[in-house]
């Protein structure tokens, strides 16, 4: 390992064994402290503490139950929402004489701590140390950044997908033909794992391969928005259609029925010819940055090798269940269901306007969910303007998946692995924005952190 990489390894460590302690601090004292959700497991009938109270096992609440469980007794059939590798892992650690919760605390913490080091070395390619430090910083400190140390798929998701990014970044980097095909197979392969870690792994692979793909892979621009009619067209189509729906929402909520229902004659045509609208100026922009040689040459291959562990769990359910797409039709049981992406922001604010905010016990769930939906819109806007093109299909495909499910829960924890978020984070110089953010995500964090650790639900 050269002298640069050391320096990076060992201010990753030391940065998240700061953030352990305080962690395991922060939530011992809260589960020793205040009631937990669930009283009855305190005590098996005769007054001995039982294996749910004791303290480790608190890093493995919730979905955490889910993974062991998997590990332990494989599949149910409602269960297949929860993507096989993580739990995989945790059975070949258990083969090795490890118990489910170890095997799946050490992967995920050796996960966050290897995200940390390629996260670093990702940014320093087109950013200095100051921003790699500070987005490291953000991350850790992260509402739920507490996940990144329990028995979930984001750790393992964050390292698999901010690593597939560095070596597809570093494939470009003046490297022989040979080193950078191995660098471009290696990309794809961990965007492949990414793909049966979480189901927004299928964003890390279209992200790769636009990167390997498309001939100048950095920000848009106000100007290269606005350079051509039909983009000019697709900005003001786009800005009347919410215009007019606004304008609907606000006559239903009048009462104005004659209104609204001459407007029911046309309004349900404007966003799918939007979509028709985009789906040509997404046409244009792949034939105008297109590798052509490179499409013809490697990158069947390449996907090929990408989409084999997805297709192998597609192969799996269909054996298991004979039901190959049941993560998807088993969402329901999560309370998640089909639905137009922006059906869910409408439903919160309308709630929130709606109701007092100081309202028990929903708003404040409800609230956090908005917000976070909030910030991370506002980063995919910066995101656009500053990063690379690849960053920001990710970005985009990550954020939007979860809104098609009818609602904002969990939003906050889905964030956790959309790293450009944290690089966008790390360019924020204004002091005083820091301390405000750093205040209430740290706020945040200890609340929630301490309410997951006591059986609440969080996201």
């Amino acid at each position: 390992m050269s002298k640069e990489n050391l320096g990076i390894l060992k201010y990753v460590v030391l940065i998240f064994l700061g953030w352990r302690v305080a962690l395991l601090f922060l939530t011992f004292i809260g589960v020793s402290l205040l009631p937990n959700k669930f009283p009855d497991f305190l005590n098996e009938g005769n007054g001995t503490p039982s294996i749910e109270v004791r303290y480790l096992n608190h890093w493995a609440n919730w979905d955490g139950g889910h993974f062991r469980g998997i590990a332990e007794a494989g599949y149910k059939s409602v269960q297949t929402v929860f993507f096989p590798l993580l739990p995989l892992l945790i059975n070949i650690l258990m083969h090795l004489g490890i118990p489910s919760l170890w095997g799946g605390l050490l992967i995920t913490n050796l996960s966050t701590i290897i995200a940390l080091f390629f996260l670093y070395k990702l940014i320093l390619i087109d950013f200095d140390q100051t921003i790699a430090k500070r987005a490291i910083f953000a991350l850790l400190i992260f509402p739920t950044s507490f996940y990144l140390g329990a028995v979930y798929s984001e750790p393992l998701f964050l390292f698999l997908t901010i690593s597939a990014f560095y070596f597809s970044r570093t494939a470009k980097l003046g490297l022989n033909s040979n080193q950078s095909s191995k660098r471009w197979l290696l990309a794809f392969f961990l965007a492949g794992l990414a793909a049966v870690t979480r189901l927004i792994g299928i964003a890390v692979i279209i992200a790769i391969l636009a990167e390997y793909l498309l001939k100048n892979p950095h920000p848009f621009s106000l100007k290269y928005l606005f350079s051509t009619k039909l983009r000019r067209f697709f900005l003001y189509f786009l800005i009347f259609t919410f215009f007019v729906k606004s304008l609907q929402t606000i006559f239903i909520n009048l009462k104005l029925w004659p209104i609204v229902g001459a407007m029911d004659i046309y309004v349900p045509f404007l966003l799918p010819i939007a979509g028709a609208i985009l789906a040509l100026v997404v046409l244009e922009f792949i034939l105008n940055n297109l590798i052509f040689n490179t499409v013809l040459s490697k990158a069947l291959i390449l996907i090929l090798v990408s989409i084999i562990p997805f297709l192998g769990y597609l192969f799996f359910m269909h054996l298991e269940f004979n039901a190959p797409f049941s993560f998807l039709t088993n969402e329901e049981n999560w309370h998640r269901k089909l639905s137009l992406p922006w059906e869910a922001p409408i439903s919160y604010f309308n709630f929130l306007i709606a109701k007092n905010i100081f309202t028990i016990p929903w708003t404040a769930h409800s609230i956090i969910e908005f917000f976070s939906f909030s910030i991370l819109l506002v980063g995919l806007l910066f995101s656009t303007y500053k990063l690379r093109y690849s960053y920001s299909i990710f970005y985009l495909l990550a954020f939007s998946l979860p809104l098609f499910s009818g609602t904002l829960i969990a939003i906050h924890r889905y964030a956790l692995v959309i790293f450009p978020l944290f690089i966008i984070f790390g360019m924020i110089r204004n002091e005083y924005l820091q301390k405000i953010g750093t205040f209430i995500f740290l706020t945040l964090m200890s609340l929630l952190a301490v309410m997951y650790f006591n059986h609440y639900w969080v996201s």
